[in-house]
């Protein structure tokens, strides 16, 4: 298996990357709107879990569907991206 690291010249990992950005940063409010008062390692952890399950979901779904989709690393690298330049703003908020 070849781990293909996200080219932010191609269209599809910007889109990526704001999709993973979006996941954890939506995932932020809805832990703090759960729980204000928790923990700061909650409020980056979970978010963070949030992304990597549904980037990963996304990546299991085009593998299973080879004829339009294709299953990329890279993909799923450039969604944690954008999840972890959220999870700055978090941890230093």
């Amino acid at each position: 298996m070849d781990i293909n690291l996200p080219d932010f010249h191609r269209e599809d990992h910007q889109l990526h990357f704001i999709g993973g950005a979006v996941i954890t940063a939506g995932s932020t409010v809805i832990v703090d709107l759960i729980n204000p008062d928790a923990p700061r390692i909650v409020r980056i952890l979970v978010p963070l879990m949030a992304d990597a399950l549904i980037s990963g979901a996304k990546e299991v779904y085009d593998y299973q569907h080879p004829g339009r989709h294709t299953c990329e690393t890279g993909d799923f690298l450039a969604g944690m991206v954008g999840g972890f330049s959220v999870t700055i703003f978090t941890w230093t908020g």
